[in-house]
C-alpha cells in the first residue's frame, strides 16, 4: 500500500523499471519491490484542490496533470527522469471543467470546454508554447453536452475523444482529428443514459 491517504490517479514506471504512484496532491512515490519512498513531495496539500485529469508521454517520460477549484485551473508536468515538476502553472482558464492536458510531437496541450450542463459551449484546444497559452483550435457550439467528462487522446492516430456524462439526456462522445494543420470534428456519437 502507497503511503498516503490520498486517491492514486497515474501509476507510471521510472527507467529503472520501479512503480511510481502518485496521489492527487500530486505526491510522488517508488516502490522499488521492496519498500515505499517518497521521491517528491508533490504540490498542492489541499483535499479539495486535486489533480483529475493525466495523460503519460512514455517517450517524454513526462506526465501531464490538469485539475481546476474556485474557478481556477490548473497544469502541472511531472518529468521521470529528474523525479521533479518542470511545470505549474495556470491553466488558459476557459472550461467549466479540469483541462484536459496531453502532449503531441513533443509539445503540451490541453482541451477546454466553456460550457456545462446548463449552459451551451464550445471546445478549445491550446497550445502551451514560450511560456503562454495559445488557442489553436475553436470547435462548433455543443449544446448542454453533460455534467462531466472524460478524455483521451490518442498518439498513434493522432486523435482525441471527449466523453461527456449527462444526467438527465444521453450521454454524448466527440471525436476530433488533427490533419492540415487543424483541428476537425469527424464523429459523434450519442449513448443512452448512464455513467461513463
Amino acid at each position: 500500500q502507497a503511503p498516503t491517504s490520498y486517491k492514486i490517479i497515474k501509476l507510471a514506471r521510472d527507467n529503472e523499471g520501479n512503480i511510481l504512484a502518485i496521489d492527487g496532491t500530486l505526491k510522488v512515490m517508488k516502490f522499488d519491490y521492496f519498500q515505499w519512498s517518497t521521491v517528491n513531495n508533490g504540490l498542492v496539500q489541499l483535499d479539495y484542490y486535486k489533480y483529475n485529469y493525466n495523460f503519460f508521454s512514455s517517450s517524454l517520460g513526462k506526465i501531464a496533470f490538469g485539475s481546476r477549484y474556485d474557478w481556477r485551473d490548473k497544469v502541472a508536468v511531472y518529468n521521470i527522469n529528474t523525479n521533479s515538476y518542470e511545470l505549474n502553472i495556470n491553466g488558459p482558464g476557459y472550461s467549466s471543467y479540469p483541462p484536459y492536458p496531453f502532449f503531441r510531437g513533443g509539445d503540451l496541450y490541453v482541451f477546454e470546454y466553456s460550457g456545462d450542463s446548463d449552459h451551451d459551449g464550445y471546445p478549445y484546444i491550446f497550445k502551451y508554447q514560450n511560456g503562454a497559452w495559445y488557442q489553436v483550435w475553436k470547435g462548433p457550439v455543443l449544446y448542454k453536452p453533460g455534467n462531466s467528462y472524460a478524455a483521451y487522446y490518442n498518439q498513434t492516430n493522432d486523435d482525441l475523444v471527449v466523453a461527456f456524462e449527462n444526467r438527465s439526456n444521453s450521454n454524448s462522445v466527440y471525436r476530433y482529428k488533427f490533419s492540415d494543420n487543424s483541428w476537425s470534428g469527424i464523429g459523434t456519437v450519442e449513448y443512452p443514459k448512464h455513467s461513463i
